[in-house]
C-alpha cells in the first residue's frame, strides 16, 4: 500500500494518491490493527467512488486570432453528472509556466481575449477547461488556438 497512499500506516486517516480508484466503482478496504500485547481487530469499509462529468463537448468559435484583440468564444455543452451543479474552469499557462484562470464558476461559456501564444510553437496557446461536479470529480478538455501578434 505504500506506493498507493500518501499517509503513514499508523495514521488515523487514509489518503491515497491520485487516480488509484476508478470512478463509479465499489471498493472494500480491510484494516487489521494489532496491539503491542498481541490483541488484534479487523474492520472493513465499503464505499462507491464518484464519477467525473461525461458525455459533453467543449469548443471554441475561432481557432486563430490576434493577441488581446480577438474575442475567443469558448463553450461547453452536454455534460452529464448526478452531483450537480457543475462548475467550469477555463485556464491557460503562460510562457513562464504561470497558470492563468480567466473564468471560473457555473457558466459553461466565456468570451476572452488571450495573450500571444508560444512563438516557438507557431503561436499556439493551449486552453484547458475543467468540468467538475459538486463533489470535486473533474474532466479536463484541452484545445489549442493560434494567438499571434497583430
Amino acid at each position: 500500500m505504500d506506493e498507493k497512499t500518501l499517509t503513514y500506516s499508523n495514521s488515523p486517516n487514509l489518503v491515497t494518491k491520485e487516480n488509484i480508484f476508478q470512478g463509479n466503482s465499489s471498493y472494500r478496504i480491510c484494516v487489521t490493527a494489532t496491539t503491542l500485547k498481541g490483541f488484534s481487530s479487523t474492520t472493513e469499509y465499503l464505499f462507491v467512488t464518484n464519477s467525473p462529468p461525461f458525455g459533453g463537448i467543449c469548443q471554441v468559435d475561432v481557432v486563430e486570432g490576434d493577441a488581446w484583440v480577438t474575442n475567443f468564444d469558448f463553450q461547453c455543452a452536454g455534460w452529464i453528472d448526478h452531483d450537480l451543479p457543475l462548475t467550469y474552469v477555463f485556464r491557460y499557462e503562460t510562457s513562464s509556466d504561470i497558470e492563468m484562470v480567466f473564468k471560473s464558476g457555473l457558466d459553461s461559456r466565456v468570451k476572452a481575449k488571450l495573450p500571444v501564444g508560444d512563438p516557438s510553437n507557431g503561436y499556439l496557446l493551449t486552453v484547458e477547461i475543467y468540468i467538475s461536479d459538486f463533489l470535486g470529480s473533474s474532466t479536463k478538455r484541452s484545445m489549442q488556438v493560434k494567438v499571434s501578434v497583430n
